[in-house]
């Protein structure tokens, strides 16, 4: 039996524990920089397995990584498997349920599919060393449980702490509705805090007295929105209120805090109009005398995927399909189909169209299908994800697997409904060995590792340095001076 095959055999084998090892995950729903539970179940998983576990990564409490190398053999190549396990706020959700039925109303809920994303990582892990401690071949795999991806990059921080450095190559994927590469282009992003400063007084008889925040935050939010008109067409600015400056209607608020995420296709673009908003911001403070302090506390580097370690994967992706679904797997995801309305799969029928080049009866056919069953080509992502910042440094790969019906897209209720179905344990398993089959190919010919370093030259990469200011701490903590009112 070839190394290939032993990897499939110990998946297989073992895909029960990690069906539960994801349930569990799903069951937790804990958000960026909260999830013990998660982080601890895989570190204390690897670490009984026979890897070395460094908790408390980059002074991260939830980050670790998880290492193992054959003894007596080199640690080179050093190949790199990246997880996550954070949930979102406010998508709790029913289990199975084909209506929108929160488990805990305004509660947590595994919309992104994190809880397969970081368990297939996992496992790739765990079948790895398996089959490397018999092999009597030099290399290292290591696995990175890497927190706070939704919102908040996690893996910059890791990435800024130098964690990631010595990897050869660096491999991650995603639960999607398809099957396909993830290609260079996912959408730079950067996240800012902006906390107007004013004077609090009793606007009935001493407003003249009062400086409001919350003035300011509405004048610039009108100044963002002015701006719209003059970005590239690929830019986006987005906001929420943080502090909206407190509940009481006769007070002037002294105190705002606006969320603000800006994205791209190129880093620097977003770059530029980060100045732009930070003049708005200074104008809204010279309208209203206040004052305001703004600061960058999370950034996403877009991705740049490796053409050498891309050509791997989707090697192994397309041999893996099409899953083998039974008639009551079909059925299930049809139900949650039947529930969805036109839009939903508007954007399923466009990249069917404009990426995979379906027409006519071939399109029709694929359509009626509730669950992708084929490789589409590589796509770029309208999204954003912290490994694009891994991947301006480290060859680079990653992929998407179909875990949620077409139409259901992350971040919608019918991904996180869906997330201990066998539709997703089938995505996760097969991404696992998408994971560790690419993985393998760089162990066992070590001559990949130049050819892609090569690869990632030929692509022109300058340096990526992250915006986050180093005094800021991960989650966006940071100390203010020059406090107002």
């Amino acid at each position: 039996m070839g190394k290939e095959a032993n990897l499939v055999a110990i998946l297989e084998k073992e895909q029960a524990v990690f069906y539960q090892m994801s349930d569990r995950i799903w069951d937790y729903a804990e958000l960026a920089f909260a999830e013990v539970q998660s982080s601890a179940l895989q570190a204390d998983f690897l670490e009984q397995a026979g890897f070395t576990v460094q908790r408390n990564l980059a002074a991260i409490a939830t980050a670790f990584m998880a290492e193992y190398t054959a003894p007596g053999q080199g640690k080179k190549p050093i190949i790199g498997i990246c997880g996550e396990f954070d949930a979102l706020p406010a998508m709790s959700q029913k289990e199975d349920a084909t209506h929108r039925e929160p488990l805990q109303e305004g509660g947590n809920g595994h919309a992104c599919g994190h809880h397969l994303l970081g368990t297939a990582g996992v496992a790739a892990a765990f079948a790895l060393k398996q089959v490397l401690e018999k092999a009597n071949l030099p290399g290292t795999v290591r696995y990175y449980g890497c927190p706070a991806e939704e919102g908040f990059s996690g893996k910059s921080f890791l990435d800024r702490a130098g964690v990631f450095a010595d990897l050869d190559i660096a491999l991650c994927w995603h639960p999607q509705q398809y099957h396909c590469i993830e290609k260079s282009g996912a959408l730079a992003n950067i996240r800012l805090r902006y906390r107007f400063l004013g004077i609090s007084a009793n606007p009935a008889h001493s407003g003249h007295l009062g400086r409001s925040a919350l003035d300011a935050a509405e004048l610039m939010n009108i100044g963002a929105n002015y701006l719209r008109e003059h970005m590239t067409p690929d830019a986006r600015i987005h906001y929420a209120y943080e502090d909206a400056g407190g509940k009481a209607a006769n007070v002037i608020p002294a105190q705002v805090e606006v969320n603000y995420c800006i994205r791209a296709r190129k880093m620097q673009t977003v770059l530029d109009l980060k100045k732009r908003l930070d003049k708005i911001a200074q104008g809204a403070a010279l309208m209203t005398e206040t004052e305001v302090e703004g600061h960058v506390y999370a950034a996403y580097a877009d991705y740049i995927g490796n053409p050498v370690v891309e050509e791997r994967m989707a090697c192994h992706l397309q041999n893996g399909l099409p899953l083998a679904y039974t008639p009551e797997e079909y059925a299930y995801a049809m139900a949650f189909r039947n529930g969805m309305g036109e839009n939903n799969m508007e954007s399923v029928r466009r990249n069917y169209e404009t990426i995979a080049g379906l027409q006519g009866a071939a399109l029709q056919e694929k359509l009626k299908q509730p669950i992708c069953d084929f490789l589409l080509p590589p796509l770029a992502s309208n999204g954003s994800t912290d490994f694009g910042d891994v991947s301006y440094h480290i060859p680079s790969g990653q992929f998407y697997a179909a875990c949620f019906p077409l139409g259901a897209p992350p971040h919608s209720w019918q991904a996180c409904a869906v997330g201990k179905s066998a539709m997703a344990h089938k995505g996760m398993l097969l991404a696992a060995k998408v994971l560790a089959k690419t993985a393998w190919d760089f162990i066992e010919n070590p001559a990949l590792v130049p050819a892609a370093k090569k690869a990632m030259q030929a692509q022109g990469i300058t340096a990526y340095v992250s915006p986050i200011a180093k005094n800021v701490l991960p989650g966006g903590k940071i100390c203010y001076d020059n406090k107002k009112g």
